[in-house]
């Protein structure tokens, strides 16, 4: 029953979000990176990034609030607005001292969105706090392991060469998504799943196309459930959003492939237009791809040995 738990009690808090969406009448309530936390969190058998609860709220909520200072007071075109907000993720990435990528998407989304309710805010602390509450007693039932971390500095030629390059293709391809009318091809849940990608030790890289068709086929149930069950069968949101967490945690959980991204990429289906459902499947598979091909013929590991010996040199 414990190890149930596990599995139930995420669908619950994505569940409770959408209900409290439901009642304020506010879409901007929903957070996807709130299924990303829980799956990397909760039902990971360990934390997955070098992080601590502390941190994961505190850069939750400052990446949420530059996205809105961003969407208030830098006046570009949305395409520039996320490169700049995927940027300064990165940049609060190194300043944090973690792994914690989902807080990019927690800056980006709100930009992609043009996000201005204070409630994204809101729904962003009390259920990121809600998951880290859950994850502490889990690590005193013994559910979770949480291994001490030793936390350093990051700012190093190495990482900043890193960001910039990621910067950089990450600019490159939002431009392209927009010109061409497939913006959720970097839609944020990605552009976090590419940084995590670029890490030449991510057991991830091992798996390449197992990932990227476990993160398709999210995004393809979570359409089709909203499409067939909310739009076609007017049933209550609440329904589609947890057979998808259901779905996303099954399969997680099956394949032993904890990649928290894939979580965020079946909610985000909920908050588009209804128009987009249908064609989200097909522009978060040509993202992804194109994502891992980059990080793996850009980020590998014997380019960054042969960096770090120019360096020294």
């Amino acid at each position: 029953m414990k190890e149930k738990l596990k599995y139930i009690i995420p669908v619950v808090i994505i569940a409770l979000m959408v209900e409290a969406a439901i009642i304020f009448h506010d879409q901007e309530i929903l957070f996807p990176e709130i299924a990303a936390i829980a799956i990397g969190a909760l039902v990971s058998p360990q934390l997955s990034w070098k992080t601590s609860r502390i941190r994961i709220l505190i850069t939750i909520m400052v990446a949420a609030i530059c996205g809105m200072l961003i969407v208030a007071y830098v006046h570009l075109p949305v395409t520039y607005e996320m490169v700049l907000a995927y940027f300064i993720g990165q940049i609060l990435l190194l300043s944090s001292e973690t792994t914690f990528a989902p807080m990019i998407s927690a800056i980006v989304l709100p930009v992609m969105l043009q996000t201005r309710s204070i409630n994204y805010l809101i729904s962003a602390f009390v259920f990121t706090s809600l998951i880290l509450v859950v994850h502490y007693f889990f690590e005193k039932k013994g559910l979770v392991e949480v291994k001490p971390v030793v936390f350093s500095s990051m700012w190093n030629k190495e990482k900043i060469t890193i960001m910039l390059a990621r910067t950089l293709l990450a600019f490159i391809g939002i431009v392209l998504a927009f010109r061409f009318d497939f913006k959720f091809a970097v839609a944020p849940p990605l552009l976090v799943a590419f940084t995590e990608f670029t890490n030449p030790q991510g057991k991830v890289r091992k798996k390449p196309m197992q990932a990227i068709l476990l993160i398709f086929v999210c995004a393809l149930v979570a359409s089709y459930s909203r499409y067939m069950l909310a739009m076609q069968l007017k049933m209550s949101l609440i329904i589609p959003v947890c057979v998808t967490s259901m779905f996303v945690i099954f399969m997680i959980v099956t394949t032993k492939m904890y990649i928290p991204p894939a979580g965020a990429i079946g909610i985000l289906a909920f908050l588009i237009p209804e128009g987009a459902v249908i064609y989200y499947p097909l522009h978060v598979f040509v993202g992804i791809a194109m994502m891992m091909l980059l990080a793996l013929v850009f980020f590998r590991e014997e380019k960054i040995y042969a960096y770090k010996k120019e360096v020294k040199a």
